[in-house]
Protein backbone atom coordinates (compact mmCIF):
# COMPACT_ATOMS: atom_id res chain seq x y z
CA UNK A 1 0.00 0.00 0.00
CA UNK A 2 3.14 2.14 0.07
CA UNK A 3 2.27 3.60 3.20
CA UNK A 4 3.70 0.90 5.70
CA UNK A 5 7.20 0.55 6.63
CA UNK A 6 9.48 -2.50 5.46
CA UNK A 7 10.22 -5.69 8.58
CA UNK A 8 13.88 -5.25 8.19
CA UNK A 9 15.82 -7.98 10.67
CA UNK A 10 19.77 -7.99 10.88
CA UNK A 11 20.03 -6.00 7.76
CA UNK A 12 17.71 -8.31 5.77
CA UNK A 13 14.15 -6.93 4.47
CA UNK A 14 11.09 -9.29 4.42
CA UNK A 15 8.76 -9.50 1.22
CA UNK A 16 5.25 -10.31 2.23
CA UNK A 17 2.04 -10.11 0.27
CA UNK A 18 1.08 -6.76 -1.28
CA UNK A 19 4.62 -5.16 0.06
CA UNK A 20 6.28 -3.25 -2.40
CA UNK A 21 10.30 -2.31 -1.77
CA UNK A 22 11.70 -0.62 -4.21
CA UNK A 23 16.06 0.57 -4.38
CA UNK A 24 16.55 3.83 -4.53
CA UNK A 25 19.67 4.74 -6.50
CA UNK A 26 20.65 7.06 -9.18
CA UNK A 27 19.24 6.24 -13.11
CA UNK A 28 22.26 4.84 -14.71
CA UNK A 29 22.53 5.71 -18.35
CA UNK A 30 26.12 4.12 -19.28
CA UNK A 31 28.25 1.89 -18.43
CA UNK A 32 27.98 -2.11 -17.07
CA UNK A 33 26.58 -3.20 -13.50
CA UNK A 34 26.50 -5.99 -11.22
CA UNK A 35 23.36 -5.91 -9.23
CA UNK A 36 23.55 -8.90 -7.22
CA UNK A 37 21.02 -9.86 -3.48
CA UNK A 38 21.06 -12.83 -1.77
CA UNK A 39 17.00 -14.17 -2.27
CA UNK A 40 15.53 -16.63 0.34
CA UNK A 41 12.33 -18.28 -0.32
CA UNK A 42 10.59 -21.37 1.97
CA UNK A 43 9.10 -24.18 0.73
CA UNK A 44 5.43 -23.31 -0.07
CA UNK A 45 5.86 -19.91 -0.50
CA UNK A 46 6.95 -17.73 -3.71
CA UNK A 47 8.55 -14.35 -4.88
CA UNK A 48 9.08 -12.25 -7.19
CA UNK A 49 11.24 -9.08 -8.51
CA UNK A 50 11.30 -7.04 -11.20
CA UNK A 51 13.62 -3.97 -12.82
CA UNK A 52 12.86 -0.83 -14.36
CA UNK A 53 14.53 1.90 -16.94
CA UNK A 54 12.89 4.96 -14.97
CA UNK A 55 13.96 5.07 -11.42
CA UNK A 56 9.96 6.17 -11.32
CA UNK A 57 7.95 4.19 -9.18
CA UNK A 58 5.18 6.39 -11.64
CA UNK A 59 6.57 5.32 -14.86
CA UNK A 60 8.68 2.21 -14.16
CA UNK A 61 9.64 1.34 -17.62
CA UNK A 62 9.75 -2.47 -16.56
CA UNK A 63 12.58 -3.94 -18.09
CA UNK A 64 11.75 -7.62 -17.42
CA UNK A 65 10.13 -9.48 -14.32
CA UNK A 66 10.95 -12.77 -12.58
CA UNK A 67 8.53 -15.17 -10.89
CA UNK A 68 9.21 -17.78 -8.59
CA UNK A 69 6.64 -19.86 -7.97
CA UNK A 70 5.49 -21.98 -4.50
CA UNK A 71 6.03 -25.49 -6.78
CA UNK A 72 9.66 -25.21 -7.21
CA UNK A 73 9.49 -23.45 -10.65
CA UNK A 74 10.41 -19.80 -11.69
CA UNK A 75 10.25 -18.21 -15.15
CA UNK A 76 11.24 -14.46 -16.42
CA UNK A 77 8.62 -12.18 -18.85
CA UNK A 78 11.27 -12.61 -21.46
CA UNK A 79 10.97 -16.09 -22.25
CA UNK A 80 8.49 -17.47 -20.39
CA UNK A 81 10.36 -20.65 -20.01
CA UNK A 82 10.42 -22.54 -16.81
CA UNK A 83 13.50 -23.41 -14.80
CA UNK A 84 13.28 -24.85 -10.90
CA UNK A 85 15.15 -22.85 -7.89
CA UNK A 86 15.89 -24.63 -4.71
CA UNK A 87 13.88 -23.40 -1.91
CA UNK A 88 16.08 -21.57 0.77
CA UNK A 89 18.76 -19.34 -0.01
CA UNK A 90 20.32 -18.50 -3.30
CA UNK A 91 22.17 -15.72 -4.77
CA UNK A 92 20.90 -13.50 -7.96
CA UNK A 93 23.04 -11.60 -10.31
CA UNK A 94 22.13 -9.52 -12.87
CA UNK A 95 25.12 -8.43 -15.10
CA UNK A 96 24.20 -5.53 -17.35
CA UNK A 97 26.22 -3.42 -20.10
CA UNK A 98 23.75 -0.57 -21.13
CA UNK A 99 26.44 0.88 -23.44
CA UNK A 100 26.34 -2.67 -25.54
CA UNK A 101 22.65 -2.87 -24.65
CA UNK A 102 22.98 -6.39 -23.04
CA UNK A 103 21.95 -8.29 -20.33
CA UNK A 104 21.67 -11.82 -18.42
CA UNK A 105 20.21 -13.30 -15.24
CA UNK A 106 21.63 -15.37 -12.93
CA UNK A 107 20.34 -17.85 -10.26
CA UNK A 108 22.36 -19.72 -8.24
CA UNK A 109 25.42 -19.49 -10.52
CA UNK A 110 23.27 -20.87 -13.36
CA UNK A 111 22.68 -18.66 -16.26
CA UNK A 112 19.21 -17.91 -16.79
CA UNK A 113 18.10 -15.85 -19.51
CA UNK A 114 20.49 -13.36 -21.85
CA UNK A 115 18.65 -10.17 -23.43
CA UNK A 116 19.25 -6.95 -25.24
CA UNK A 117 19.14 -4.54 -22.21
CA UNK A 118 16.49 -1.62 -24.09
CA UNK A 119 17.15 1.43 -21.68
CA UNK A 120 18.49 2.74 -18.60
CA UNK A 121 19.32 1.19 -15.52
CA UNK A 122 16.51 2.49 -12.95
CA UNK A 123 16.11 0.41 -10.14
CA UNK A 124 15.16 -2.82 -8.52
CA UNK A 125 11.31 -4.04 -7.26
CA UNK A 126 10.55 -6.37 -4.92
CA UNK A 127 6.72 -7.16 -4.37
CA UNK A 128 4.57 -9.26 -3.19
CA UNK A 129 2.39 -10.17 -6.18
CA UNK A 130 0.42 -13.20 -4.80
CA UNK A 131 -1.13 -14.24 -1.49
CA UNK A 132 1.62 -17.37 -0.89
CA UNK A 133 4.79 -14.46 -1.35
CA UNK A 134 7.07 -14.52 1.27
CA UNK A 135 10.71 -13.78 0.79
CA UNK A 136 13.97 -12.52 2.39
CA UNK A 137 16.53 -10.12 0.48
CA UNK A 138 19.98 -9.62 1.73
CA UNK A 139 23.10 -8.24 0.68
CA UNK A 140 21.78 -6.25 -1.85
CA UNK A 141 24.63 -4.09 -4.27
CA UNK A 142 24.43 -2.66 -7.27
CA UNK A 143 28.36 -1.87 -8.79
CA UNK A 144 29.86 -0.56 -11.37
CA UNK A 145 32.22 -3.23 -12.78
CA UNK A 146 32.90 -4.91 -15.98
CA UNK A 147 30.55 -7.85 -16.65
CA UNK A 148 30.86 -10.94 -18.70
CA UNK A 149 27.30 -11.61 -19.95
CA UNK A 150 26.36 -15.25 -20.00
CA UNK A 151 25.51 -17.14 -22.58
CA UNK A 152 23.72 -20.25 -23.16
CA UNK A 153 24.81 -23.22 -26.08
CA UNK A 154 26.39 -25.95 -26.50
CA UNK A 155 30.18 -25.82 -25.13
CA UNK A 156 31.56 -28.99 -26.46
CA UNK A 157 34.33 -28.04 -29.05
CA UNK A 158 34.20 -31.51 -30.61
CA UNK A 159 29.97 -31.36 -30.82
CA UNK A 160 27.99 -30.68 -34.02
CA UNK A 161 25.84 -27.45 -32.51
CA UNK A 162 29.50 -26.07 -30.62
CA UNK A 163 28.93 -22.18 -29.75
CA UNK A 164 31.78 -20.46 -29.70
CA UNK A 165 29.80 -17.54 -28.08
CA UNK A 166 28.44 -19.65 -25.24
CA UNK A 167 29.36 -19.37 -21.54
CA UNK A 168 27.36 -21.95 -20.18
CA UNK A 169 26.30 -25.63 -21.26
CA UNK A 170 22.88 -25.78 -21.89
CA UNK A 171 22.77 -29.58 -21.95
Amino acid sequence: NGQDDATIFSGAVLVEYEDDIISSAPVFSSGSYEVTFDMAILEGSSGYFNMGNSGNPNDWQWEFQVFFQEDGTAFTDISFELFDFNFGVFPVAILIDIDNGSASLRIDGNCIETWDWTGNLGGVNFYGDINTSSFIVDNFSICPTDVEICRLGCTDAQAINYDENATDDDG
